[in-house]
């Protein structure tokens, strides 16, 4: 991709602190204002170009990247948020040094849950936070996903040994719902009210555990654990729009 409509766009790398060159696109579009995308499983760069557009129409320069593991960044494995909170800092960090004062982060599903995860490692100073389809926890993710299974709780202790033997990291671990009451900043809580694999109660546990004081909740009407954008861009828009009400009402 060269433009996102009429803005040239720029391939941009840098590099983690565990050592992984990661790369993605900038659309320079606004001096200090920036929108960090971060995609779900398997989701690259390209993947939300749509929104990207609508970011791009409300004056926002956009940042795309591929998470690691995945288009063109290095890496090997894919850890459900864990390690990518590396990736989150890095590019923040990366941004902040372009000059972009005010961003904003939209993480999807595995986005959002490297979003929560990060915020271990820098403080919320964050112009607006969107959390789009996030599990939770991972115990529930992974239970979700197993329901055809009789007894999935059965399965769940030995996948969270193997993740700690073989990963270093277990369910204790990735659990978005404990980093909540770190943020501060204007948060959209969006997700699908047919969604099965963070189902929407488990939404409504991360509303509550968030302790920021401009916060909202927006279901898209019929989706499932999709790109809520390709669902339904009119009822994504319309989320956005309530956000940005919020976030320039002070």
């Amino acid at each position: 991709m060269t433009r996102l409509g009429a803005f040239p766009v720029e391939a941009v790398m840098t590099r983690t602190a565990d050592g992984l060159e990661v790369r993605g696109w900038l659309a320079d579009i606004a001096p200090r204002r920036l929108v960090l995308l971060l995609a779900g499983f398997r989701g690259d760069s390209l993947s939300n170009v749509a929104l990207a557009a609508d970011y791009a129409r409300r004056g926002w320069s956009v940042l795309a990247p591929d998470f690691r593991a995945t288009g063109k960044s290095e890496g090997d494995r894919i850890t459900f948020g864990w390690l990518e909170r590396h990736d989150v800092v890095a590019w923040v960090e990366f941004a902040r040094a372009r000059g972009y004062t005010e961003i904003g982060v939209h993480g999807q599903s595995l986005g959002a849950a490297a979003l929560a995860c990060s915020l271990d490692e820098r403080p919320d100073d964050y112009a607006f936070l969107v959390v789009d389809s996030c599990y939770d926890e991972m115990r529930n993710a992974l239970a979700n996903r197993l329901w055809f299974v009789p007894g999935p709780d059965v399965l769940l202790a030995p996948v969270d040994w193997a993740g700690r033997i073989g990963f270093g990291f277990g369910f204790d671990d990735l659990r978005p719902i404990d980093a909540m009451p770190r943020i501060r900043a204007p948060v959209l809580f969006v997700a699908g009210d047919a969604d099965r694999k963070s189902r929407p109660a488990e939404t409504r546990r991360l509303l509550d555990a968030c302790a920021s004081p401009r916060k909202l909740l927006r279901w898209v009407r019929g989706a499932r654990h999709v790109n809520l954008w390709h669902f339904d861009p009119v009822q994504m828009s319309a989320a956005l729009d309530d956000l940005f009400e919020l976030v320039e009402g002070g």
